[in-house]
């Protein structure tokens, strides 16, 4: 719950302090979206967002005592509909990676979480008709050692 929160205008930021004393800065750009997340007990920004030159969030950077965890970037279809989203950790690694296709009549949304040596990678498929409900799904899981797993549902 939050104890207080101060908005300044002239700054585009809100401060705000919990119960525990814990003081968090929201700064936002001129257009209300949010681009920076600081925690001023520690003085570490968690979280610090860019925006594309049509306003829709291009990069968002988690960040850690460390420095950079990871960063998350978006792309966009020309109807301004996710074409992608790629999370890499601080060294440029991809995590996870999703992607959607879109026709007129439903949607392929693919999900991509990278296994390594221990762990398989993990890809989920699902079609969504027009009002995004799953009509048919794939799930694979794809070993290192190329061994495939597939699981296939119908709805």
């Amino acid at each position: 719950m939050v104890k207080t929160a101060a908005l300044s205008n002239c700054a585009n930021t809100i401060t705000t302090t919990d119960e525990n004393g814990n003081q968090m800065l929201y700064r936002y750009t001129p257009l209300g979206q949010i681009q920076q997340v600081t925690d001023l007990t520690t003085g570490t920004v968690l979280k610090s967002m860019a925006y594309d030159h049509l306003n829709r969030p291009a990069t968002e950077t988690a960040y850690s005592p460390e420095g950079i965890r990871n960063t998350t970037e978006f792309t966009y279809d020309r109807y301004s509909r996710t074409l992608t989203t790629k999370k890499k950790d601080a060294g440029g690694i991809v995590i996870s990676e999703e992607s959607a296709a879109y026709n007129s009549t439903t949607t392929r949304e693919t999900k991509t979480i990278a296994g390594d040596e221990n762990a398989p990678s993990i890809i989920t498929t699902v079609y969504k008709d027009k009002l995004r409900l799953v009509v048919d799904g794939l799930i694979s899981q794809i070993k290192a050692t190329s061994e495939n797993v597939q699981i296939e549902w119908k709805i």
